[in-house]
């Protein structure tokens, strides 16, 4: 049924274009990479010859924009993965098609950033808001081997029908989402003990408005899941007559369905020069959506931002909090509680100096509910981040540019539980010095760096530091560029080998014209290892890739 929906899909624009008379505009561009890789000394890292295509052209005519998207690569030549991605989503003044791989986020926990391939619809005609997207999720994967190491996965399917009423400052949405693997995609003999076909239902209900022109908010989402992890098991009505207030036309539960709730709120404020928001999210245990990829479940937390301009956009101010916690039916042995702040500031007094700093903690505490546990695996972890930085910019008498970075950091983390043993702190510095110079109309660019690492921990007292010069040189008018650097990091491990590492490139750009440029990078690795503790070793990269634009007009030539 659904091929046959996705056929009428497509065929409707098509009628319709046709009673458009005017030229079609198409614009975009293409890319063709090609990376290789090879290393002596060593096992190889990456495959040897990789190479990556992309096609972007977009066709608008009259109130039609039809942007399409075609990727392909592949790991290696001699590599069994390969990578296709293809789609078409043609819009007009109140809707919109998808065809092939789509990327939507229709609500925050039931169709949430997961791609599929497949056809969908958006339709905004007036106060009505509908969207419905079927397609596969996941394609089938059949490994030989029977571990979790490279487990099966079975072939997903999904469909999300969105109704809603509204428009983009108010708006209420209610959205079913229902996710099946298939179970015949898998060799039955190569799965793993306790791993069965899912399926998942979800349902929710969304709203969001905003006042006084669109500077007040306020919205928030409530949804139910039902997971079940296996469909071959007993149907719930078979086991008990203790059944849940669904209709038996949306879910027939198994028992092996997990039934939960999540639900979010937030309202805030926003205008040039201030804004702030509060939201709250609470997500009930073994919530889960087959429309996004990750979802931490059993999950309370409330966040708070602010931020602000002074000064006349000079000083910028940005700061956050957040409190989060676990175990919300305190049915398990350890909860866990965390909070975190975060601080922000840049200022820029003129055009030659600008400065800023971010400063987070964290601090994360588990706490014993049952006297079952074992008291050693608390943590109360502590942790805090200081960067700061400076830069300053000057133009010479000649026009020279000249910029001076500094920047620096210090991160220490440590377990309160730990500490009294002498243990439990670790430690990590960062510093470093850049500088960059740039001639009239940027002919000749060159860079010079300083950087040092250092880690201080219980196992462990190391160091990283070196530095870093380039130069590049734009000849023939800026359509030649020509770019040579290395980088040397020396490490100084006090539980292991030190080791030196070089790492010299060269690189190449040619542009003809604003529509096609080419760029070749080649670069070598050498590491030296002292104390004969490992070989050696030497490898080398080379990056090629053309890049196309494209513009013009049917019945009319391309631009040369």
């Amino acid at each position: 049924m659904w091929k046959y929906i996705a056929v009428g899909i497509l065929v409707l624009p098509v009628s319709l274009l046709s009673q458009d008379k005017k030229p079609w505009v198409v614009k975009g561009q293409w890319q063709a990479s090609l990376f290789g890789y090879s290393s002596d000394g060593i096992g190889h890292r990456r495959e040897p010859l990789r190479y990556q295509l992309n096609f972007n052209p977009r066709l608008s005519k009259g109130n039609w924009d039809i942007p399409l998207e075609l990727s392909l690569y592949n790991v290696g030549f001699d590599s069994d993965y390969q990578f296709a991605r293809f789609g078409i989503h043609p819009t007009w003044k109140w809707g919109k098609i998808h065809a092939g791989h789509t990327n939507l986020k229709v609500s925050s926990f039931s169709l949430n950033g997961r791609t599929l391939l497949g056809t969908g619809l958006e339709l905004t005609p007036g106060v009505l808001r509908f969207t419905v997207l079927w397609g596969q999720t996941a394609t089938a994967a059949n490994s030989p081997l029977t571990n979790r190491v490279q487990p099966n996965a079975f072939a997903t399917e999904m469909l999300t029908v969105k109704l809603g009423v509204g428009n983009r400052n108010h708006f209420l949405d209610l959205i079913y989402l229902k996710g099946e693997d298939q179970a015949g995609t898998i060799d039955s003999s190569r799965l793993y003990l306790d791993q069965y076909p899912a399926e998942n239902l979800v349902l929710a209900a969304r709203t969001e408005h905003y006042f006084f022109k669109r500077k007040w908010f306020v919205g928030g989402e409530f949804a139910g899941s039902a997971y079940n992890w296996n469909q071959n098991s007993l149907a719930l009505a078979e086991v008990t007559d203790d059944l849940p207030s669904i209709p038996n036309w949306l879910l027939d539960p198994t028992v092996a369905t997990q039934l939960s709730t999540a639900m979010e709120a937030f309202v805030g404020f926003r205008n040039r020069k201030f804004n702030t928001k509060i939201q709250y999210q609470k997500i009930g245990a073994g919530f889960r959506s087959m429309g996004s990829y990750f979802f931490q479940d059993d999950l309370e937390k409330i966040d708070l931002s602010l931020g602000f301009r002074m000064l006349k956009n000079k000083l910028r101010v940005k700061t956050s909090a957040g409190f989060r916690q676990n175990n919300l039916s305190d049915d398990k042995s350890l909860k866990t509680v965390r909070s975190q702040g975060l601080l922000n500031l840049y200022f820029r007094p003129n055009a030659k100096w600008n400065f800023n700093g971010t400063y987070s903690n964290y601090q994360t505490e588990q706490t014993v509910k049952t006297l079952g546990s074992r008291d050693s695996l608390r943590t109360a972890l502590v942790s805090s981040n200081l960067n700061i930085g400076a830069q300053y910019n000057r133009i010479g008498s000649k026009k020279y540019n000249h910029q001076f970075s500094l920047r620096g950091g210090m991160q220490t983390a440590a377990d309160r539980y730990k500490l009294e043993g002498g243990m439990g702190e670790t430690q990590n510095y960062l510093t470093s010095l850049n500088y960059r110079m740039q001639t009239p109309k940027k002919k000749l660019e060159l860079r010079g760096g300083l950087e040092y690492f250092g880690l201080n921990s219980d196992f462990q007292e190391s160091a990283r530091y070196g530095g870093s010069v380039a130069g590049l040189f734009n000849l023939k008018k800026n359509k030649l560029q020509l770019g040579i650097g290395s980088r040397q990091i020396i490490s100084d491990n006090q539980k292991s080998a030190d080791a030196i590492s070089i790492m010299p490139y060269v690189t190449a750009g040619w542009r003809a014209n604003t529509w096609k440029n080419f760029t070749l990078r080649l670069q070598y690795n050498h590491q030296e290892i002292k104390n004969n503790a490992s070989p050696s070793f030497n490898e080398w990269q080379f990056t090629a890739r053309y890049n196309h634009r494209f513009k013009g007009k049917s019945k009319k030539s391309l631009p040369k």
